[in-house]
Formats: structure tokens, sequence, C-alpha cells
């Protein structure tokens, strides 16, 4: 859990300045390890879908920030949007398989 707040950390810092478009893809549900380590988490939150829990403290940031939320597993949603993928222009993955990695690292090279 420690890794997927990290991330959610480093997006706080990307919707600061004010990046356009942010996409979390997050099929989880929010924990009590989730609330007790995440700033973005509230107890109402628990049992709740994590990335649009997330979502929805993060865009109280920057208004001129879009978030979207995809509440698919993220090794699916890669596999089965590959050609979309190519319009992002950052990554940033946590707890994928190694060929996962591999995959969405080809996919940035390739763009």
């Amino acid at each position: 859990s420690s890794g997927i707040n990290a991330e959610y950390g480093i997006l706080k810092n990307l919707i600061l300045p004010g990046v356009g478009e942010i996409t979390i893809v997050d099929n989880h549900t929010v924990t009590l390890v989730d609330i007790q380590s995440n700033f973005f988490l509230a107890p109402r939150d628990l049992s709740k879908p994590r990335g649009e829990s997330v979502a929805r403290y993060l865009s109280l940031l920057n208004p001129d920030t879009t978030i979207k939320t995809i509440t698919a597993p993220c090794p699916e949603f890669i596999q089965n949007n590959l050609g979309a993928l190519k319009n992002y222009s950052l990554f940033i993955v946590c707890n994928l398989h190694d060929s996962e990695y591999r995959d969405l690292a080809q996919l940035a090279w390739d763009t």
C-alpha cells in the first residue's frame, strides 16, 4: 500500500502546478491501512473505490486539472488500451509484473 500512496503523492505534485489531465487506474477499494497512510483519504472512504476517493481530494488542489478514474485492473487496462496510451506523456505505475512494465516501457519508447 505504501507504493500506491507514493504515486498519489507524485500526482499531487503534478496537479499543484497545473498539469492538464491525469488518469488514475486503480481497481482496489480503500482499506484501513490506506486511510492511515494516505493524506488524501478519510474514514468515510473505507471500502469505496480508492482511485475515485483520492481523485475527489486531489481535484480540490487545482480545478484546472482534469482527473479521470478507471477502476479496471491496471494490467488489463494497459493491454486493452495500448493504442490510446500513446497519447500519454508520463506513466507512474507500481505493483506490476516485469512483463507489464516492459510492455509499458516499450510503448513509451516507441512514442
